[in-house]
């Protein structure tokens, strides 16, 4: 059996109307039988918002290092950037990401979001890889909800992979300022620059 876990920690801050920043610090924890391993790393990432065009680009599993057992080596780093068009009236996201690592081929991601009132969201998307032999790609489906409850998004999503029975993931987004605990940060639904959390590039700068 495998398991993983990562816990992350993002600060992102706008430093113009239509540009802004982020930083990521992550542990990731990777247990395969009885083998364990743990480690740390870093990212940062830029968007800018040009209207319904989103751009970004990112740096992500930058320093750091994975121990597994009694060896250690250094996060296998990527760099991605992504383009998305935001609809807000309608709650659509449409967006492509190309990611390249350090340790695996090149990777082209599109999707799309519907995001309803705010508080729900529907998701699709596809995974193709580059530079790799048909019968040796990872090209797969992706399908997920999101819901929102106050300052609290959860996020499920099922990703099909060619050599593999699939991936279940499940993730927790907490905003601090919606939960009463500083000044918001970003603007609610319906308002300039809200997406939920699609996990693109160029609809998150982390």
């Amino acid at each position: 059996s495998a398991q993983s876990v990562a816990l992350g920690v993002t600060l992102a801050r706008a430093i113009a109307p239509w540009c802004a920043v982020g930083g990521t610090a992550r542990y990731v924890g990777e247990h395969i039988g009885e083998a364990h391993g743990n480690g740390a790393s870093f990212g940062l990432g830029a968007q800018a918002d040009l209207g319904i065009v989103h751009l970004a680009v990112s740096g992500q599993d930058f320093g750091g290092g994975m121990r597994w057992q009694d060896r250690q080596w250094r996060m296998p780093a990527t760099l991605g950037a992504g383009l998305a068009l935001v609809h807000e009236a309608s709650g659509l996201t449409l967006a492509s990401d190309v990611l390249s690592p350090a340790a695996g081929p090149r990777q082209v991601r599109t999707g799309g979001e519907w995001t309803i009132a705010g508080r729900a969201a529907l998701r699709a998307g596809w995974r193709h890889e580059l530079g790799t032999r048909t019968e040796e790609r990872a090209d797969g489906a992706g399908f997920g909800v999101g819901l929102r409850a106050g300052g609290v998004w959860l996020d499920y999503a099922f990703e099909s992979a060619a050599r593999s029975n699939g991936v279940h993931r499940v993730g927790l987004s907490l905003a601090p300022a919606r939960l009463g605990l500083g000044r918001p940060s970003s603007p609610e639904p319906g308002q300039a620059g809200f997406i939920g959390p699609l996990g693109s590039a160029a609809a998150r700068p982390d």
